[in-house]
């Protein structure tokens, strides 16, 4: 029988300010401001990263985001446009619940209704492969501890993901790395896979916020342009094609 994640939320502080933090098995997934005037606000940079990059885009009325942690992306999207409808996906049953209770979903809902936000208990490729829907944008930011949920980056889950796509549809992933790329190559194999399945590829890079060393690279594709100011130059050539058959090895790796 597998371990029981542990899950913990708690009161802290960050760069000045009070936040509520979820943790799972000592990985800080989510916080929130506690400020009332800031709880839809987005505390970590990488999360301003993937919807300073999703606000980019011409059309994007219908997102999914697959990872929920505490909704900090959904009610960030929602409360600022109010053309945004997003289905959230996450294999933990109480996603929603532990959201509604700790990181003020509630107030959310109470604000601009529930009509716009849908939760989904379910592993996030298998919904993507089975939901018959497509949307404008897919958010990536599923992670199991602090690895990243593999089977959604492969050339396989991809392809699933781009099936869900609209015409000229964006994915942003968020996915971990370390400032020196050389020190974590799979870095080059995940933008070489996504460079396999998409004509267009950008790469933008966060500072993490709990070590000097590690960071956030943002990965934004579509096969219709795409290019931000202070994206990145990988050569996607440089690295290998992540298959369904490397999972086990990728977790034994970097476990």
């Amino acid at each position: 029988m597998p371990m029981q994640s542990v899950r913990n939320v708690y009161r802290s502080e960050y760069n000045g300010s009070e936040v509520v933090v979820y943790e799972v098995d000592e990985v800080v997934q989510s916080m929130s401001f506690t400020d009332e005037e800031k709880r839809n606000d987005l505390v970590l940079e990488y999360t301003q990263c993937m919807c300073d990059a999703a606000e980019k885009k011409n059309e994007c009325r219908d997102m999914l985001v697959i990872g929920s942690a505490g909704y900090s992306i959904p009610k960030y999207m929602i409360s600022r446009h109010a053309d945004v409808r997003m289905d959230v996906v996450d294999l933990d049953e109480t996603a929603e619940e532990t959201a509604r209770e700790y990181f003020y979903l509630n107030e959310l809902y109470a604000t601009y209704g529930t009509e716009r936000l849908a939760t989904i208990t379910a592993e996030g490729r298998e919904y993507m492969e089975t939901c018959g829907k497509q949307y404008d944008i897919i958010m990536l930011d599923a992670f199991i501890g602090e690895l990243p949920a593999f089977s959604l980056f492969t050339a396989e889950g991809l392809a699933a993901e781009k099936k869900c796509l609209k015409k000229g549809g964006w994915i942003i992933a968020n996915l971990p790395g370390m400032i020196e790329t050389e020190d974590f190559p799979l870095t080059y194999d995940f933008v070489h896979t996504f460079a396999q399945k998409f004509s267009f590829v950008s790469l933008l890079r966060q500072e993490s916020f709990s070590s000097e060393d590690e960071c956030n690279y943002i990965v934004i594709a579509s096969d219709e342009p795409v290019m931000f100011e202070d994206q990145l130059y990988f050569d996607a050539q440089w690295g290998n094609t992540l298959e369904d058959a490397d999972i086990p090895f990728l977790l034994r790796e970097y476990e």
